[in-house]
Formats: C-alpha cells, structure tokens, sequence
C-alpha cells in the first residue's frame, strides 16, 4: 500500500510541478518573478502539502506508527546500511525540495525566497515523519536521518541559491530492482541499498559531468559491504536552466559505464547495474 501510494504521489507532484512551474501562459517571466506574489497560488502549494502530508499520515499511522505506538525517543544507529541510507535522505529532500522551488517561483516568489520557502516545506515534511517515528517502539525520531534530509538536501538547495559554482553540483539516483529475499517487507524498493545508488554529480564543462556514486553490496537484515563508484555523467540544466522538465530529468542518472574505486576497482559498461 505504502509503496503505491508512494509512486502514485511522486507521478502527480512531479507533474503538478511541470504544470505549475511551467504555468502555461500564466505565470509571469522568469525575470519578473518576486515583482507580483500570487496568494491563490500560494494557497494552493500549501494545501498540496498538507494533501501530502495526510496520505503519509494514512499509510504509515495504518501500517507502520500506530500498531506499534510508544513514547517518543530519539534513535540513531550509525551501523545500518553503512549510513547509505543518509545519501538517500539527502537525495529525496533535495529532490522535494526543488520541486517546491518551482511552485513557489510559480507563485511569484523570488529565486532565493523560493528556495528559502522550499527548504521550509521539506524540513516540515521530514520533520512531520520523524516525529510520528519518534513515537513508534520500533523506530525513533533519527536526528541523523533528519540532519542529511531536510538539513543537508534542503540546505544546499539554498545555498545554490547563493554561490553559483554549487550550482554544478546535482544529487542523482539510479535504481535497476532485482529479486532479492533480503528486501525489506514493507518497503522493498525504498530500502533496497543493493540496487539504488546514490550519485553526487559535478559539471566539469558545459553540462559534461562527472560522478560519485554509493551503494550497497550483499546487502541483508540492515547490513552490507560499501561501494564506492566514478562515472561520467550530464547535467540536463545545462541546456536550460528554467526548464522543470529537464531538472527533474537530471535527478536520473545516465546509464553510463563506471569504475568502483572501493573496495576494489571493478569497471561495469552500465552504472546503473553494479
């Protein structure tokens, strides 16, 4: 249930993104944006958001927090998934996070006042989910999942803002699933650290890029051995900054041929599968 929604959602807010941020013929020019706020339109990125937050609300209350209800406590187990799981945090904030930049920029916002509400919006979601686990026995609010989520992905969503050379830097992801009977139960492709890797991509020359990925091997009951992965890469912005559709195709990276540099160095011709 969790992970259908969870996909469902994603295909509806990346294209409420497109179709906002694009806004058709009625959002003001890129150049024009902080000149004229709509708070109509800013209404209606707020009520997405607490649509959002109530179908995440419903799914884990149903299957993952209540059933399992308890005092709040902090947790934080620094040996799960060699910590491969705070790229992934670092990953989707950044991700939600732009998308939110484009809305508010929809709005009539400002590009670092968009980027300012943005980082609001992803530290209220990752901040409304850690507190719910805060709650459950068998989890427990993660300042460490908190800090690489909303912390360092919505973080450096603002600072791009601000110092321009970090606007090289993408956060990227890939995923091929494979069958495999250590996946976890509830959510198999979420915490599948085997097959996602997550990609720091830096443009080196005119969108030509290069890439450092992470991921998991033997990966079983929270544990697996760490890889480490460089591959050639393309920053999709490059061809047009203000386009939604292409920043959202940039979060993918290219299935281009890579090089493990750890723990030992292994070459695959699709990066994509290591």
């Amino acid at each position: 249930m969790i992970r259908k929604s969870a996909f469902v959602l994603f295909v509806v807010f990346c294209t409420a993104n497109v179709v906002y941020s694009q806004g058709f013929s009625q959002a003001p020019p890129r150049s024009n944006y902080g000149e004229e706020i709509s708070w109509q339109k800013t209404t209606v990125v707020g009520v997405g958001t607490v649509g959002l937050l109530y179908v995440v609300h419903q799914n884990y209350t149903k299957e993952l927090w209540w059933p399992t209800r308890g005092p709040f406590h902090f947790e934080y187990d620094s040996r799960y998934a060699k910590s491969v799981d705070k790229p992934g945090h670092t990953f989707a904030s950044y991700f939600v996070g732009d998308r939110y930049r484009g809305m508010y920029l929809w709005s009539g916002f400002d590009d670092r006042t968009a980027r300012w509400l943005a980082f609001g919006s992803v530290n209220l979601i990752q901040g409304f989910t850690e507190y719910h686990e805060g709650l459950s026995r068998y989890f427990g609010f993660d300042l460490g999942d908190y800090i690489s989520g909303a912390g360092v992905g919505g973080g450096l969503l603002v600072l791009q803002g601000y110092f321009p050379m970090l606007d090289r830097v993408s956060l990227k992801w890939s995923f091929v699933p494979r069958k495999n009977p250590a996946y976890d139960r509830m959510n198999p492709w979420m915490k599948d650290y085997q097959d996602q890797t997550y990609w720091v991509s830096t443009d080196v020359y005119k969108g030509y890029s290069v890439a450092l990925g992470a991921n998991l091997t033997d990966w079983r009951d929270g544990k697996g051995d760490l890889q480490l992965w460089l591959s050639p890469d393309f920053d999709w912005r490059s061809l047009d900054r203000d386009s939604e559709i292409l920043r959202i195709l940039n979060a993918i990276k290219l299935p281009t041929p890579a090089v493990r540099i750890y723990p030992s160095p292994r070459l695959v011709f699709v990066s994509w599968i290591n």
